[in-house]
């Protein structure tokens, strides 16, 4: 039986979410800038800067199609094989945006300060469960990523790291 995730389809995933993140941030009245494809900002986990009210701040988009099991997965391990660190420790962005789509056909969007989140992984990581995923690339190779799981209300709790909740209507995704 063949579990993996198709890293395709992951993409396709993505960038819907990555849409709809981009939609909602444009709807609350911010200029959005897209650096997705400027390997200076990938390198950094940064999708979008963000501009206005007299601020400026960087987005990483991450979508979990688990949002029944009501918990946050946070990437440790990007790729086993090559010991390379996950984005919970490695990306640069001001926030992350937890993407999830509903039972009901809609979106929630999670808003988390990933200076608090960090803090958080970085002292819990080892308390919490660890899992691993397979992901088949387009060649058919297959590598492996790891990350720890946490109920989103305790880390709700415990981090002071989620900043907003938002619902996103499935008709808004352009």
């Amino acid at each position: 039986m063949d579990n993996n995730v198709y890293i395709l389809d992951s993409f396709k995933i993505g960038k819907k979410a990555e849409i709809l993140a981009a939609q909602r941030i444009k709807k609350a009245g911010w200029t959005i800038f897209d650096v997705r494809k400027n390997p200076r900002y990938q390198i950094k986990d940064i999708d979008y800067i963000c501009s206005g009210f007299g601020s400026i701040w960087t987005v990483d988009v991450k979508t979990d199609r688990c949002y029944r099991t009501f918990n946050y997965f946070f990437e440790i391990i990007s790729n086993v094989e090559s010991d390379k660190l996950g984005w919970g420790y490695t990306s640069e962005a001001d926030y992350i945006l937890m993407v999830y789509p509903t039972p009901t056909g809609g979106y929630e969007m999670h808003v988390l300060d990933m200076v608090k989140t960090r803090a958080w992984i970085e002292e819990n990581a080892w308390k919490c469960k660890v899992i691993e995923n397979s992901t088949k690339r387009e060649d058919g190779s297959i590598y492996h990523s790891q990350g720890i799981i946490i109920n989103r209300q305790k880390f709700s709790l415990e981090s002071d790291a989620v900043m907003q909740i938002l619902s996103i209507d499935g008709q808004e995704v352009a």
